[in-house]
């Protein structure tokens, strides 16, 4: 796995995933709210820029792993996506082994 990639990964998953839970957590209350809508307004923003942040991560986590940055689609599906990305095979180990 390659460090340079993995600590970005590290550096704007976190709080990306922290961003989609306090948007998520603001969109709940204020949902039974009807008079104020502006605080659904606020939570989606944080929604978004969580999962914009979490996209870019896992194409971090991706390149890290030697695979396509293109499986930071996964970022769509927040937690799950993620723990997806995790179990996939490192291509990079496998590489270094073949040479041996």
């Amino acid at each position: 796995m390659i460090a340079r990639y993995r600590r970005k990964a590290l550096v704007w998953g976190v709080p990306g995933l922290l961003l989609q839970g306090m948007g998520i957590l603001g969109i709940l209350p204020s949902l039974s709210a009807q008079d104020d809508i502006e605080p659904v307004f606020v939570a989606s923003f944080f929604v978004l820029m969580g999962t914009a942040f979490l996209i870019y991560a896992l194409a971090c986590y991706a390149w890290a792993k030697g695979r396509h940055g293109a499986w930071s689609v996964c970022g769509l599906f927040s937690l799950i996506g993620f723990i997806v990305l995790f179990l996939l095979p490192d291509t990079i180990k496998a590489r270094k082994k073949k040479r041996s």
